[in-house]
């Protein structure tokens, strides 16, 4: 089953040449999260195989243009080519009125169905979605304007039946789900089978985190526990501090105490700075301090694989 994150656009503020502003597609079993939608990001999906139907669900951290531009091209392009699929929009409040406003404007009709759902980022964390296999939950972020994360996890599974031991009691197919679920079996001649005999453990849920624009805030960190992928922003060198606290940002030694703190599996740096142009320095401070960290690049998968 995947659960694979693809980084689309990795530059702050807007597009430089080789870089495209914030945007990430989070692939799950029966879901396509996109994760903001910066300008042109469509040409970005499509360069990396991401075809019309492949997006179930937008998330959008907040209203800069930088992370909600591409959006008005994108939801168009999907009506001209003749997307029927229901699409679900996740945002703070504005968003809606953003892009009937656009749609207005520009004689743009779009006839697929799309459910609003709009995030208050001072009630984070709240549960804003969710399938029969994963749940979407907003994180607090601290930014100049208002700004959620999102934690996207896989629900827990049922344990797993031993082949070997369906064979071996003879159990009826009807009696799996129930044991699945916990229960123990009893054999025609009375004998009790203790659950822990029957099944495995489930294979451990998977998690993703995204912290998008945002300074460094601590009631974040409980949230981000354990996570298998967290990315987090990395706005700036912390020789510029200053300058990132001032413009609500972080720096990637800040991004990798936070990934430190929270013990998370892989942090995944980006959103730098267009003054970089050489971004191992920006990895080198982040590494310093949490040794497995990745620069998010256009285009570069990072898979969590599915443990059996």
């Amino acid at each position: 089953m995947d659960f694979k994150l693809c980084t689309l656009g990795t530059s702050a503020a807007g597009p430089v040449p080789g870089r495209w502003a914030s945007g990430q597609v989070l692939q799950t079993a029966r879901t396509g999260f996109l994760l903001d939608c910066s300008e042109g990001l469509q040409v970005a999906l499509q360069q990396n195989g991401f075809g019309w139907s492949s997006i179930d669900v937008i998330l959008i951290s907040h209203l800069h243009g930088d992370h909600i531009y591409g959006l008005p091209g994108l939801l168009t392009s999907w009506e001209l080519n003749q997307r029927t699929a229901p699409l679900t929009l996740v945002g703070p409040a504005g968003l809606k009125d953003f892009l009937q406003s656009v749609f207005q404007h520009s004689y743009t009709q779009v006839s697929y169905p799309i459910e609003w759902i709009v995030v208050d980022p001072l009630a984070s964390p709240v549960l804003v979605y969710e399938t029969p296999l994963v749940t979407v939950t907003t994180l607090p972020l601290r930014h100049r304007i208002p700004t959620v994360g999102y934690l996207i996890r896989e629900k827990e599974r049922p344990r797993t039946m031993r082949a070997a031991a369906i064979a071996a009691y003879k159990i009826p197919f009807s009696q799996i789900p129930g044991i699945k679920l916990g229960a123990d079996f009893t054999t025609s001649t009375g004998t009790r089978i203790p659950n822990e005999a029957l099944t495995a453990d489930p294979p451990p849920v998977r998690a993703f985190a995204y912290c998008s624009d945002t300074a460094p805030n601590p009631p974040l960190v409980p949230l981000l526990a354990g996570v298998d992928l967290l990315f987090h922003e990395a706005t700036f060198l912390h020789e510029l501090a200053g300058q990132a606290e001032i413009s609500g940002h972080s720096t990637a030694r800040q991004a990798g105490e936070v990934a430190a703190a929270a013990h998370v599996g892989q942090l995944i740096i980006g959103h730098f700075s267009s003054r970089y142009g050489d971004l191992s320095v920006v990895l080198h401070e982040a590494q310093l301090v949490f040794p497995n960290t990745a620069l998010a690049a256009e285009g570069r998968i990072f898979a969590v694989p599915y443990q059996r």
